[in-house]
């Protein structure tokens, strides 16, 4: 896999179409059945993904003001679509609905047709009692479990800035490596926007409320509670384009080893990992 003829695997490259085939082969030649129907490799469609930064922002406007943001990346539910989307805004803290763990940044406010602005990660992540796996993350931290999440709540849009109190890394960033080559899913079950923005752009939608973001992040954190809540006279327009264009395929490898208990072996536990990599 690391050798010169597969040239770094970056998806959509003859070296990662290389390295499908011989991931394929060496399941073969272990004794793993095809999963893919009858076939080890299961094609999925990909886009690549170059953010045009002139013409993509977020404009947010509020008392009489307007200011844009470029986005430092966007998810497109659809990369070969523009997204163009106006809306009022929600602030709803973590943008997790968690019933196992008592919290839900959703309970009391309808975000119904709007743009949700979310912190990254989880409330009280540095806190080792804290009911979220302590100081370890769970599921609900991930980007696209929130984006999941503001969906089924019905919101159009995801604003996610790193949470303002933080100590687990730096904020992202626009990606500046000349060989980096993004791609996005043709299609999958995200149907909103995701875009994350740079830090200060929560301190420009939360300027209403008389709070910084800190602050905000800190009440949350403190009890562990939502303090979720519609941000009165803020409005933004949504505006992001895809400079790439073309649809091309890309491979998941799959084998399958059938279980041998009568009633487990109609479960399946994945064990997974991805062979492409970041080209040359």
């Amino acid at each position: 896999l690391g050798s010169p003829p597969l040239d770094g695997r970056a998806s959509l490259t003859p070296g990662a179409d290389a390295a499908a085939w011989f991931l394929a082969t060496e399941l073969r030649k272990a004794g793993l059945q095809p999963a893919a129907g009858d076939a080890y490799l299961q094609p999925f469609d990909l886009v690549p993904l170059r953010l045009d930064r002139d013409v993509s922002s977020v404009t947010v406007r509020h008392a009489g003001r307007e200011d844009r943001v470029v986005p430092i990346a966007v998810a497109f539910p659809d990369p070969t679509r523009e997204i163009a989307i106006s809306g009022e805004v929600v602030f709803a803290g973590y943008g997790i609905t968690a019933p196992e763990f008592g919290y839900d940044d959703y309970d009391g406010v309808d975000v119904r047709g709007k743009v949700v602005l979310v912190f990254d990660h989880e409330p009280q992540e540095d806190d080792p009692r804290s009911a979220f796996h302590g100081t370890g993350l769970t599921l609900h931290a991930g980007t696209w479990t929130k984006t999941f999440n503001a969906q089924q709540h019905g919101a159009v849009a995801v604003l996610v800035v790193t949470e303002p109190v933080n100590t687990h890394r730096t904020a992202p960033r626009p990606p500046d490596r000349i060989g980096a080559s993004p791609q996005a899913l043709r299609s999958g079950e995200l149907r909103i926007p995701r875009l994350t923005l740079p830090a200060d752009a929560a301190t420009t939608l939360l300027q209403g409320t008389g709070r910084t973001p800190a602050d905000w992040q800190r009440a949350i954190d403190g009890s562990a509670t939502p303090a979720s809540r519609r941000l009165d006279g803020v409005t933004v327009t949504i505006r992001a384009v895809n400079g790439a264009s073309g649809t091309r395929t890309s491979w998941n490898v799959v084998g399958l080893l059938p279980g041998t208990d009568p009633v487990l072996r109609d479960e399946a536990v994945l064990v997974t990992s991805h062979y492409d990599h970041l080209g040359t």
